[in-house]
């Protein structure tokens, strides 16, 4: 079998037609997927939807909660996301704001856990960096 010859100047006029016909969307979209927090958000991703919850169990999130300096991640049961932020506010001096959640469970939550573990500040508690706060931002498609 005969390798195929590739004729390099009409390859080169093809790509630059597609990229005048789509207006450089696709090479703005591809850069803009490699920038660190597209693909730390991406590999949150990977992980939760590696991390399936069982169907049986009530549909649950994971949950981005901002104090600070800091970002807790953690899950819970969809229908008790409010009541987990009245506690968490009650039990905290500092103000608590929620960045955002995902659909996700427990198995999912200790996934991310362990992908993050280079900002850990403890337990659930990690730095929020300006990288995890774009990432987190991206994850859940909060601007």
């Amino acid at each position: 079998m005969q390798p195929e010859i590739i004729d390099a100047p009409a390859l080169m006029k093809r790509i630059t037609r597609e990229r005048r016909r789509d207006g450089g969307k696709r090479a703005a979209e591809t850069r803009r997927q490699q920038r660190p927090e597209y693909v730390l958000a991406n590999k949150m991703r990977c992980v939760i939807q590696a991390n399936p919850e069982p169907t049986v169990a009530p549909a649950s999130v994971i949950y981005f909660v901002e104090c600070g300096a800091y970002v807790k991640v953690g899950y819970t049961k969809e229908a008790l996301l409010r009541t987990r932020m009245s506690g968490m506010i009650s039990e905290n001096p500092y103000d608590l704001t929620l960045i955002g959640t995902v659909d996700g469970g427990y198995r999912a939550e200790v996934k991310l856990h362990e992908l993050m573990e280079e900002w850990r500040h403890k337990r659930e508690w990690f730095h929020l960096t300006p990288l995890v706060r774009s990432a987190i931002r991206v994850l859940t498609g909060v601007q």
